[in-house]
């Protein structure tokens, strides 16, 4: 994958920075070997593009992906009763079966 992070407005010692730098690649391969259905959850103004999170969702097979309009990739933290419905509402769906 071509991370797709939005750099430019970064200062290269910040954690941001280093984290991307640092990050191991994933390929669209290795995720196709994923076979445990996943739910990929991101925030819509996540520093990930929302592509590249449609990119992730669609290399593992059978994902789900949900953006939480108007979040960040701190998402989880600020708005906990959304990610923890998509959570939910994606656990019934497989436990079910």
């Amino acid at each position: 994958f071509y991370w797709m992070f939005k750099l430019a407005a970064m200062k290269s010692h910040s954690p941001v920075f280093q984290m991307v730098v640092e990050q191991p690649d994933i390929t669209p391969e290795d995720l196709a070997t994923i076979i445990t259905p996943t739910l990929v959850i991101a925030g819509s103004r996540d520093i990930m593009t929302n592509e590249h999170s449609k990119e992730i969702a669609e290399a593992i097979p059978g994902a789900s992906l949900r953006l939480m309009q108007r979040q960040t990739h701190t998402s989880y933290l600020k708005k906990p009763e959304i990610f923890l419905q998509y959570a939910n509402d994606f656990l019934q769906t497989h436990l079910a079966r």
